[in-house]
């Protein structure tokens, strides 16, 4: 008799996802266990435990696996967030994707201890680089890191030293849209030092509430990556330190961590009270001096974010209306945000037992994702077909995944070159 499968959540862990989509894959195109070991030159037991969610398959396995099922890409592009998870459970080894909370205590004390002017001095930027920042930045948006990373590597080159003593503002814009890139790429150690080198930057010439920001920053990719309590503490001291002199984005963005975090944490009455401070703080009278970074926040941004909040507390009919007011809301040119959104909609949809809209608004997501090259987005994107994959046999589901074999996004690689920033 042969050994009971498993049952799966996939909505529990990508490798978990992975599993279930294997053997959905496999069932569907009529193949044997032993038939598909066989093909893949691997030992039947190894395919056992990579469909019941007990060992992480090789980017071998996933090529191989991907062009034997026709999976169209659909596998391949878990690869990277199947990494990326694999080296968060392990939390050892040496990788681009192994992020260090503890490293952030000392230079966050630096910060905290500061004892200069609150506003620096004014430097004559060089409108070409600024220009070029802008420009990134855009397209950072629409088409994702794996488009504007590299171009941002170039720049953090042997001249980059003299760049940052002539225009330290600049420089720091640079190093910020490069760490809020290698979060896109799934790059997590990557992106906390690009941060901490512009720490270090906004350190030495008095730029303190640039610093926030930046603490701010990593407050947001220490939550991220697993360490909500972490993050709460970061997110506070950049409060504490700024007082009064937030301005009414920074204070709402830095209130939204607070309330992420407490929400990974299932502490919904601290959540609600930051989600409360955040959306007070939008209500202010606008001022200027706000990061540039983050200039763009505004309500639908706020909007996402609760829908985010409600989602890991289990409130999905308010996650689902939440996604759907930020989707009204968000300007078309963001198109990562979109598809995130989007993603996320159709989850909250999902578990509102909304099937027939969720399957709408999936293929929504994916199709605007054609263009994107964002580890971001094709996370969010596999949540989603997570959520509906215990539906696959229904019309509309079935149809999701059969459009996601066919038009799945490319997740981009974090790119060794990176080594040297």
């Amino acid at each position: 008799m042969g050994q009971k499968q498993k049952q799966l959540t996939p909505t529990e862990s990508l490798l978990d996802y992975f599993g279930a989509q294997l053997r959905a894959l496999r069932e569907q195109a009529g193949v044997l266990p032993a038939e598909l070991a066989g093909r893949l030159y691997i030992g039947p037991d190894l395919l056992r435990k990579v469909e019941v969610g007990e060992r992480y398959p090789s980017a071998e396995f996933i090529e191989r696996a991907d062009d034997m099922l026709g999976a169209g890409g659909l596998l391949r592009g878990l690869g990277p967030l199947l990494a990326r998870e694999q080296a968060f459970r392990a939390r050892t080894g040496s990788t681009p994707l192994k992020f260090r909370p503890e490293l952030n205590d000392a230079i966050v004390l630096d910060w905290m201890l500061m004892d200069v002017a609150w506003e620096s001095a004014r430097e004559d930027d060089s409108e070409t680089s600024e220009s070029m920042l802008a420009e990134l930045r855009q397209a950072d948006h629409v088409r994702g890191a794996g488009a504007t990373y590299p171009k941002l590597l170039a720049h953090l080159g042997a001249d980059f030293e003299a760049f940052a003593l002539r225009t330290p503002r600049t420089a720091i814009g640079v190093l910020e849209l490069a760490a809020y890139n290698a979060v896109d790429l799934g790059a997590d150690s990557a992106a906390q030092r690009h941060y901490h080198k512009a720490l270090h930057i906004a350190l030495r010439t008095g730029q303190r509430r640039h610093g926030a920001h930046l603490i701010a920053s990593l407050a947001y990719l220490t939550m991220q990556c697993g360490h909500p309590r972490s993050a709460a503490r970061l997110a506070q001291a950049a409060l504490t330190g700024v007082g009064d002199r937030t301005t009414p984005v920074e204070g709402a963005v830095w209130w939204m961590i607070k309330a992420r975090s407490h929400a990974k944490m299932q502490e919904r009455e601290e959540c609600v009270k930051a989600l409360g401070r955040a959306e007070d703080q939008l209500t202010r009278e606008p001022s200027g001096g706000e990061v540039e970074l983050i200039s763009y926040f505004g309500l639908a941004d706020l909007a996402d974010e609760r829908a985010h909040c409600f989602f890991d507390l289990g409130d999905f009919a308010n996650a689902r209306d939440e996604a759907a007011k930020a989707l009204e809301l968000l300007n078309l040119d963001r198109v990562r945000r979109r598809v995130i959104d989007s993603a996320l909609h159709a989850s909250g949809l999902t578990r509102t037992g909304d099937l027939e809209q969720a399957g709408m608004v999936a293929r929504q997501a994916i199709g605007d994702s054609g263009t994107l090259r964002s580890f971001r987005a094709s996370q969010a994107l596999a949540e989603m077909l997570a959520e509906l994959l215990p539906h696959q046999n229904v019309g509309v589901v079935k149809d999701v995944f059969e459009f996601a074999r066919s038009a799945a996004p490319v997740t981009p690689s974090f790119p060794s070159s990176d080594a040297r920033s």
